[in-house]
């Protein structure tokens, strides 16, 4: 179902039975026991079976639903960028392919990929990243499952132009988007439940993170956001601030929700991009979130909230801190 300002059947079927509390900056009360909940549980509990095929098949189910009707069959990783912030590293070597332990950052996305049933992969690549794509053709897919395709975005023109670069792959179909810089560390990480939410809804679903005090300074001032809790994890998205500069803070004692770099995304996205492209010419950088103000004002996007740790591996402290996070958690090696 295409989302619209006007449609609230996708709506009714994820509020009926749910908190109705909103929320701004204030994380207290029974939204944020909400949320903390969400958190807690390694995927999303569906109640509304469906059906697919003449086969039904529940909640219960959702692992094995995945892996036999793929909703989205397709995905992005965009690793075009410059890697200015990891210099003089990323001058040799792209910065997608700084070891964490024993797996380089982009592997983590390709593994969330194919463990959500992903097989087609898409990663928008510069000129230059050959040893790129060597790394990804030789052992980003052992199994063998994995297809391959790169696109090729020749100048640097921002994360909303890569994605826009893959409207042929897409083909009409819906299809996700995984920011190899962030990486999510937990066991409990399930990038199937954004997959999930997504086809139960209709609409864009965004994965989002708690922000701590202690958090302050890890990521950069951006992908804040306003929402409803419709039900433990899941979130109606209000608002999505724009970026700024510095770093995140967040006051001692409080915490927020942000975006953290996965998406399943609809069509929608893509027809927003191109019309913000018409707009601006191809000589300016497109960035992705003034599309996703524009899908979450209308109602058309759901959060879902996944497990911590979240660590932006393309600047140096954050890669330090993952590497550190790996090193006690598994040892010398991962």
């Amino acid at each position: 179902m295409r989302a619209s300002a006007g449609s609230r059947e996708s709506r009714r079927l994820l509020s009926a039975g749910t908190a109705q509390e909103r929320t701004s900056g204030d994380r207290s009360g029974p939204t944020r026991r909400g949320v903390e909940q969400g958190q807690a549980e390694a995927r999303i509990a569906f109640e509304v079976p469906i059906e697919r095929d003449d086969l039904e098949i529940t909640a219960s189910d959702a692992p094995i639903r995945s892996a036999i009707f793929p909703f989205v069959r397709k995905a992005v990783i965009p690793a075009a960028g410059l890697g200015t912030r990891m210099r003089p590293w990323s001058e040799v070597v792209p910065k997608e392919l700084v070891p964490l332990g024993t797996k380089p950052a982009i592997q983590f996305a390709v593994d969330e990929a194919l463990g959500a049933g992903i097989a087609e992969i898409a990663v928008v690549v510069s000129p230059d990243k050959g040893l790129l794509r060597d790394y990804l053709d030789r052992f980003g897919d052992p199994s063998g499952r994995a297809r391959f395709t790169y696109v090729t975005q020749e100048t640097p023109r921002g994360l909303g132009d890569a994605i826009l670069c893959c409207r042929d792959f897409a083909a009409g179909e819906p299809f996700a988007v995984l920011l190899p810089d962030n990486v999510l560390l937990s066991p409990a990480h399930d990038f199937g439940r954004l997959v999930r939410a997504s086809e139960r809804s209709g609409l864009d679903a965004i994965g989002v993170i708690e922000v701590t005090h202690a958090d302050s300074g890890r990521y950069g001032n951006c992908g804040r956001i306003e929402f409803r809790v419709l039900e433990p994890g899941l979130l109606e998205l209000e608002r999505l601030y724009d970026k700024l500069p510095g770093t995140l803070q967040v006051p001692p004692g409080e915490t927020l929700l942000r975006t953290c770099g996965r998406y399943a995304c609809t069509q929608r996205l893509l027809d927003e991009l191109a019309q913000l492209r018409a707009t601006t010419g191809d000589r300016v950088e497109l960035d992705e979130v003034p599309a996703y103000q524009r899908i979450v004002a209308s109602g058309g996007a759901v959060g879902v909230v996944l497990p911590p740790p979240l660590f932006d591996v393309g600047n140096p402290s954050g890669y330090l801190a993952a590497c550190a996070a790996i090193h006690e958690r598994h040892g010398a090696v991962e």
